[in-house]
């Protein structure tokens, strides 16, 4: 957004002295925040291509009744489960590096705010919390690793059975 990516050190003070140290941070904590969505944004849109590629798969293999396409597809399904399970950790793991920074930039524009305003986000945290005392607790990369790891198990029992000659 606003092409600081990447801008620390001096290159990064440069633009500080230029534009301010609270403005700094404020531009900085937007970047973070805005590439964290993106690669929220992604990694939801590679699991539902990833998650119409395996029915697909799977209704291919069930169309053949015997015909040979079952082992092929637990093979190409495992595949497409472990390159989505990589897929997913990887923009949860640049999703948690952007959210984190994001944090470290919030927490230092804490020092241009009074404390009563820093406190409003930590009561909402706070009734949030209370209000969902068990879902709160998600993440939201479990569910998404969980549904790779269960089409993969489909296709390992799907290969299995193609090859013990079990006709589905």
């Amino acid at each position: 957004m606003f092409g600081l990516r990447g801008r620390t050190g001096r290159a990064g003070a440069e633009i500080a002295d230029r534009v301010g140290d609270q403005e700094f941070l404020r531009m900085m904590y937007q970047e973070h925040a805005e590439k964290a969505r993106q690669h929220e944004g992604l990694r939801a849109t590679a699991a539902s291509l990833f998650a119409v590629l395996i029915a697909g798969m799977i209704a291919f293999a069930a169309s053949g009744h015997g015909s040979g396409r079952e082992w092929a597809s637990g093979v190409m399904i495992c595949a497409a489960s472990a390159i989505g399970f990589v897929l997913n950790a990887s923009h949860s793991e640049r999703f948690r590096f952007h959210y984190e920074a994001r944090d470290k930039y919030h927490a230092a524009l804490g020092r241009y705010v009074s404390p009563q305003s820093l406190n409003i986000d930590k009561l909402a945290k706070q009734s949030y919390e209370r209000k969902y005392p068990i879902t709160h607790r998600l993440k939201g990369r479990m569910p998404w690793s969980t549904i790779y790891v269960l089409t993969f198990v489909v296709g390992v029992g799907l290969t299995m059975l193609a090859i013990q000659g079990v006709v589905i």
